[in-house]
């Protein structure tokens, strides 16, 4: 499970300076964040994906995203055989990965040739549990510069755990028919 970089910088800085006025991170208020994050991203309006296999849905505002990372050779081997491919997987599986995060600018930097600065990144939770299908359809296209594959991705009963309070998440997500194949750089 992945910690809070700011949230542990803020609880050694407290501890250290002794600063006994000081409030606790706000565990409800963190839990409310992680609540609406998946609300949002349950129907996002913004898809996208490349590489080997790299999705996320956002919101328009690009303030709320989960990101879906199988790390499987999935978009080659469609490619390769020119065939559909279908693979699925039961979380924790150290192939997948599963991240819903809030903050500003969060995707400004996805499958992109072009740096546009630093997201913020506010909160984030790694799924812990859940069922993940991918389809991939080969475009025909088999070059690292185009995207090779057309993918959809469903979650199934997938649990974020709150890193604050311990209290479970559960979401069904399908992000449909997303280019993938295509490496930045």
């Amino acid at each position: 499970m992945k910690t809070l970089t700011p949230l542990v910088a803020f609880v050694v800085l407290s501890t250290l300076s002794g600063c006994a006025e000081t409030p606790a991170p706000d565990a409800s208020g963190f839990d409310a964040e992680l609540k609406t994050t998946l609300r949002a991203v349950a129907t996002p309006p913004v898809l996208s994906g490349c590489g080997d296999v790299f999705v996320y849905g956002a919101t328009s505002d690009d303030r709320r995203v989960i990101e879906v990372t199988i790390d499987d050779e999935l978009a080659y081997t469609a490619a390769a055989s020119f065939e559909v491919l279908e693979a699925s997987y039961t979380l924790p599986d150290p192939r997948v990965s599963i991240v819903a995060k809030w903050g500003e600018g969060l995707t400004r930097n996805h499958c992109d040739d072009h740096w546009t600065g630093h997201p913020t990144v506010v909160g984030e939770v790694e799924a812990i549990a859940g069922q993940v299908s991918i389809l991939i359809e080969p475009t025909g296209v088999f070059e690292p510069w185009e995207h090779s594959g057309r993918a959809t991705i469903q979650l199934d009963h997938t649990i974020f755990e709150s890193p604050m309070t311990g209290q479970e998440y559960t979401i069904d997500l399908e992000l449909p028919d997303v280019m993938v194949g295509w490496y930045p750089g």
